[in-house]
């Protein structure tokens, strides 16, 4: 089942990709280090409704998922490579230069830049390769 091109489960699939990864990304691999760039500690996180929390993490990864989704059934990304180079172009043009943007202007340190790129262009290239695989 497909809604303007964008198959269904691919999308479903690839919502879950991008959370699984900003699990992985913030918590075991560069949680420690994305908490200390930011200043925050374990008391930060008393009295937030994590359960609002994530529901924006799923509503902006299924977000994310939809647009890749449909930019790659528009441009017709026929082979798993097309779809990755696609989802690269994406990230970079579009992720990478507005996640710059807290570099350049609120003086993000370069290694919170960092963690923030590198997750989303896992996250990026997932997708590609769920609806490379899933058409």
């Amino acid at each position: 089942m497909e809604i303007l091109g964008i198959n269904l489960i691919a999308w479903v699939l690839a919502t879950v990709g991008f959370m699984a990864v900003g699990f992985v990304w913030y918590g075991p691999l560069f949680g420690k280090a994305w908490m200390e760039l930011n200043g925050f500690t374990r008391e930060s996180f008393e009295g937030v409704n994590m359960t609002l929390t994530m529901v924006k993490g799923v509503i902006n990864s299924a977000v994310m998922a939809a647009f890749i989704g449909y930019v790659l059934a528009e441009v017709v990304a026929v082979t798993l490579v097309d779809h990755l180079i696609w989802a690269v172009l994406l990230w970079l043009g579009f992720s990478a230069t507005t996640q710059a943007l807290s570099h350049i202007w609120e003086r993000q340190p370069l290694k919170l830049t960092l963690i923030h790129w590198s997750n989303n262009l896992v996250g990026f290239l997932l997708a590609g390769l769920i609806f490379g695989l899933i058409v």
